[in-house]
């Protein structure tokens, strides 16, 4: 799972609610057991909004993710259906 917001909309709860919305479908509509999300080890804000919605950090891969031409490291994150149910339900 990957998102990108333009940054005239950030802080302003949409990556949030689309995050839920997508969990919503993927572990009710779809019935999945796994969830998974990454993002650059420095995008604090994609960290914090994939922790919020209940992802637990699980590793950090070096220089996994191309961005503007620089490989950068990447944190990796999971949600499982029972993680969400918690927070959820």
């Amino acid at each position: 799972m990957w998102f990108k917001i333009h940054i005239d909309h950030w802080r302003q709860g949409y990556t949030t609610e689309a995050l839920t919305r997508f969990l919503e479908y993927g572990f009710i509509d779809l019935k999945l057991h796994r969830i998974e999300a990454c993002c650059a080890v420095e995008n604090i804000a994609s960290s914090k909004t994939l922790e919020k919605a209940g992802f637990k950090r699980e590793c950090m891969k070096r220089k996994k993710l191309p961005i503007r031409g620089v490989w950068k490291d990447n944190y990796f994150y999971g949600i499982l259906e029972e993680d969400f149910k918690i927070i959820n339900y």
